[in-house]
């Protein structure tokens, strides 16, 4: 049943952020370990642990990064897929549009992650 799959998720979600949390205590590589957990779990489609990972990582990145550094981007990002997969529309145009600003300061034009981010710009306005 979906339920038990829930608690499930849940549980699993705790225990990746308590074995991440203890694997790199106080390491500034944690955020953006998180972001490459989120782009896992969207490509494995599995939505609501991926906003899970995503926001941990947008949290870990502002404290030890600051608010546009191009991991931001990759967070903001994957976070922005997450919710689209949810039916979240709003919130996702929010995430990938703070992504695409993020990626205007952080990367070249030509970066792979900017078209990446482009592509989930198209599908949240529906084109």
């Amino acid at each position: 049943s979906s339920s038990s799959s829930h608690s499930e998720g849940v549980l699993l979600r705790e225990q990746v952020i308590g074995t991440m949390r203890e694997r790199f205590a106080g390491h500034s590589e944690l955020g953006v370990q998180f972001s490459h957990l989120a782009a896992h779990l969207v490509q494995l489609e599995r939505p609501a642990e991926a906003e899970v990972a995503a926001r941990e990582a947008i949290e870990r990145l502002t404290r030890q990064l600051g608010p546009e550094h191009r991991m931001q981007g990759n967070a903001h990002s994957h976070l922005g897929a997450a919710l689209l997969m949810q039916g979240r529309r709003e919130e996702a145009g929010m995430a990938l549009l703070e992504a695409r600003r993020v990626f205007a300061i952080a990367l070249p034009a030509e970066h792979p992650l900017i078209a990446q981010n482009e592509a989930r710009i198209a599908q949240w306005r529906g084109r």
